[in-house]
Order: structure tokens, then C-alpha cells, then sequence
């Protein structure tokens, strides 16, 4: 069984165009048992990219962005991702890239929008999409995205074995 995310190149250009074609080729294929969607609210994603940080000396990276959104009145939850500080060493080495730009975010955004909708359509189709929408940082995300794949991966033995006769 194969496990597969939706997760394309918004870092770089935002194409997953390389995915499409390959999708329906991928569903026949392969034994995909989830398609795990993760989604973030765009203004989100805009500040953290925005807030990302290289130190040229040491190499590692950071995330200045202090995010705290509030739950919407439409049912969205609250958002609180905390900056991934860095040391007081570090601070004064720090580089934003020079495409990290509101502008350059943006159209990353909307080319990736276009090129994963066929993907993701594809996979929805076939019922393999779980939606998953991100609150929090790693720390705080993971204990509540675990319980839901654990759940998924014991209901899809159990189903493949009810379908084989291997109970």
C-alpha cells in the first residue's frame, strides 16, 4: 500500500504540472491507499514564506513569521505558529531570498492552484483524498495528524483483508 501526499513545488515555481499526466497512470499502477491533502490558509503561507530566514554562517534555516490568527466567524479555527527564532549568534547573519516576495508568493500560489487541481481531482475521484488543514507547527500538528492516519491505515488492512479472505 502506498501512501501519497499532495505536495507540490510552491517553494520553487509552483508546479506540480509534472504530476498531472501521470496520476491517472499512478491510480492504475499503484496500490494508493490515501491521497493526504495538508492545506493552510493562503495568508498563511504568504507570511511564513515572507518570514523565512537563512543564516549565511552556519546554514541553517528559520522562520521569523509570529502568526496568530483568530477562529473565523465561518468555522475556521484559530492559527498559532510561533517564529522558528534563531540563536543570538545567528541573528546578525540572516538572509530572506530575494524572491520572497509578496508578488513572487502570490503567482507561485495561483500556478500551483492551476497545476494540482487535476492531480487532486483525480484523487478525489478515485475517494483516496483526506483533508487536513494546518493550525499549528510541527509539535502541536503531529499529535492530531496521527491518530487520523493510524485510524486509516487499520481501516484499509482490515478492509483488505475482509476483501481477500485473510481475516
Amino acid at each position: 500500500m502506498v501512501f501519497y501526499a499532495l505536495l507540490c513545488n510552491v517553494d520553487g515555481d509552483g508546479s506540480c504540472s509534472f504530476l498531472s499526466p501521470q496520476a491517472e497512470q499512478l491510480l492504475k499502477s499503484t496500490d494508493i491507499g490515501l491521497v493526504l491533502n495538508l492545506s493552510l490558509r493562503e495568508e498563511v503561507l504568504v507570511q511564513k514564506c515572507m518570514g523565512r530566514r537563512l543564516c549565511r554562517h552556519c546554514g541553517k534555516n528559520y522562520n521569523v513569521a509570529d502568526i496568530h490568527l483568530a477562529a473565523s466567524a465561518d468555522g475556521r479555527p484559530e492559527i498559532v505558529m510561533p517564529p522558528l527564532s534563531p540563536p543570538p549568534e545567528c541573528a546578525p547573519h540572516l538572509e530572506t531570498r530575494a524572491d520572497d516576495q509578496e508578488e513572487v508568493i502570490r503567482h507561485r500560489l495561483e500556478v500551483y492552484k492551476h497545476e494540482s487541481k487535476p492531480v487532486e481531482e483525480a484523487f478525489r475521484k478515485a475517494g483516496l483524498v483526506i483533508d487536513f488543514e494546518l493550525t499549528a507547527g510541527i509539535p502541536e500538528t503531529l499529535p492530531r495528524l496521527m491518530p487520523l492516519l493510524e485510524s486509516y491505515v487499520g481501516r484499509h488492512a482490515y478492509d483488505r483483508a475482509y476483501r481477500t479472505g485473510h481475516r
